[in-house]
C-alpha cells in the first residue's frame, strides 16, 4: 500500500525560487494516448512542454499513475430509451477500472420526472455490489440537472419574434448534480486519481437565447471547471448526439423559400428562424460540454446510435495512460492561472488547461 500511494505525495523538492519570487511545485494528472488511442507508456518529463499564463514553467517530475487508486463517480442521465444502454456501459466501466480494494465507486442519475430520493450517497468499492447498484436505478430518476432548464411554449403573437418557445433557468431550485458529484469528491479524502463520467446531453448545457441565459451558463460552466481543476477530477462526457433539425444549406435560404408574398411568409420564416435557434442552442450546448472536459483534462465522446462500446473503451484508455506531473509555476501570482501542456511527440495529450494559486497566508501577528 505504501508504494501503491507513494506517487501521490509531493515531490521532494523545495521552494524554488523564480524571478525573485518563492514558488512551490504543484502536481496534476495528464493523459497521453497515440494516435490509435493507445496509452503512451515511455512519456518522460523532457517530452514536456508547460506554459503558465504564456511563460514557460519547469517541469521537474513525471511519473505513470494507472496503478494508482482511482476514485470514480458516473453519473447516468435519466432516459426511457436509453437508460439500459447506459447502465450496461456504466457496468463495463467498473469491470475494467475498478481492480482491489483500493479502487472506489459512486454512482447517480440526473434527471428524470422524479426526484431521487436516495439520503445518503457513498463510496463502493465490491463490483458486483456496484453492478447490483446500476442495476437498480429508476430510468425516471434523478438529481437536478446541470442548469435545471425549464423549457416552456412561446405563447406570444409578434410576428417579428425569432422563437417559438423560450426556455428559462431556474437558479437556486435545488443543488445540481454537479455539485453532488463535486462534492462526493471532495470529501474523499484519500490521495486518489479522481475520475467523473458523466452521460450528457447538449440541450442541459444550451446557453439560451436571451443574454441572461448565456452570461449565466457560461459563469456556471467557468465555475465547475474551476472547481473541478481545484479538486484535481478529470471529466469525461458520453453524450448523446441528435441530427440537427436544419442544415446550412436551409438556414441560408429562408428568404428564397418563405418570402414576403407567399402564403404563410411570417408563420413559417418564423418556425425556420425557430429551428436556427435551436441549432445553435444544441451547438452551444455541445460546444460547453467539451469546455468542461478540455478544462479538467478529460475528453467528450459524441454517440448518434446510443452505442457506448467505443466510448467506454477510449474512457478506459485515456485514464489508464494518466501521469502525475509536476512543475513549478512561472510565478507564485495569487489567483486563476492559465495552463497549457504540450508534447512534440505525443498525438494526443489531455491535461486541464487551469490552475489556481492560493494568495500567502497572512504574516502572524497581523
Amino acid at each position: 500500500m505504501k508504494t501503491l500511494l507513494s506517487v501521490f505525495l509531493a515531490v521532494s523538492i523545495g521552494v524554488v525560487s523564480v524571478a525573485g519570487q518563492s514558488v512551490r511545485p504543484l502536481s496534476l494528472l495528464i493523459s497521453a494516448t497515440d494516435a490509435t488511442g493507445t496509452p503512451v507508456r515511455d512519456l518522460t518529463k523532457e517530452n514536456l512542454t508547460i506554459l503558465d499564463n504564456g511563460s514557460p514553467a519547469s517541469v521537474v517530475d513525471l511519473r505513470p499513475v494507472d496503478n494508482a487508486p482511482l476514485s470514480l463517480g458516473i453519473v447516468l442521465l435519466a432516459s426511457k430509451t436509453n437508460f439500459a444502454k447506459e447502465q450496461a456501459a456504466a457496468i463495463e466501466l467498473v469491470n475494467k477500472l475498478v481492480r482491489n480494494e483500493n479502487d472506489h465507486v459512486f454512482v447517480i442519475t440526473a434527471g428524470g420526472d422524479k426526484t431521487w430520493a436516495q439520503i445518503k450517497l457513498e463510496w463502493q468499492n465490491d463490483r458486483d455490489a456496484i453492478a447490483k447498484n446500476i442495476n437498480g436505478l429508476d430510468k425516471s430518476t434523478g438529481l437536478p440537472d446541470a442548469f435545471n432548464y425549464d423549457w416552456s411554449t412561446y405563447s406570444g403573437d409578434t410576428a417579428t419574434s425569432t422563437a417559438s418557445w423560450s426556455i428559462e433557468t431556474q437558479q437556486g431550485k435545488g443543488t445540481s448534480v454537479f455539485d453532488i458529484a463535486l462534492s462526493m469528491m471532495m470529501n474523499d479524502r484519500r490521495p486518489a486519481r479522481r475520475v467523473l463520467v458523466m452521460f450528457r446531453s447538449p440541450w442541459a448545457h444550451a446557453p439560451g437565447m436571451s443574454q441572461r441565459n448565456r452570461d449565466y451558463t457560461d459563469r456556471e460552466h467557468a465555475r465547475l471547471i474551476a472547481a473541478a481543476q481545484q479538486l484535481r477530477v478529470s471529466i469525461y462526457t458520453v453524450g448523446f448526439d441528435e441530427v440537427p433539425r436544419s442544415t446550412n444549406a436551409q438556414l441560408g435560404n429562408i428568404g428564397n423559400n418563405y418570402g414576403a408574398n407567399m402564403m404563410g411568409d411570417i408563420t413559417r420564416e418564423r418556425d425556420r428562424q425557430t429551428d436556427l435557434q435551436k441549432d445553435r442552442m444544441y451547438n452551444g450546448g455541445k460546444a460547453n460540454v467539451e469546455r468542461l472536459t478540455e478544462g479538467t483534462g478529460g475528453s467528450a465522446w459524441w454517440k448518434d446510435d446510443h452505442n457506448f462500446r467505443d466510448s467506454v473503451a477510449g474512457i478506459v484508455n485515456q485514464i489508464n495512460a494518466q501521469y502525475m506531473v509536476s512543475f513549478v509555476p512561472a510565478s507564485n501570482a495569487p489567483g486563476a492561472h492559465v495552463l497549457k501542456v504540450s508534447s512534440a511527440r505525443i498525438p494526443h495529450l489531455q491535461a486541464p488547461t487551469g490552475f489556481a494559486m492560493a494568495a500567502p497566508a497572512a504574516a502572524q501577528g497581523k
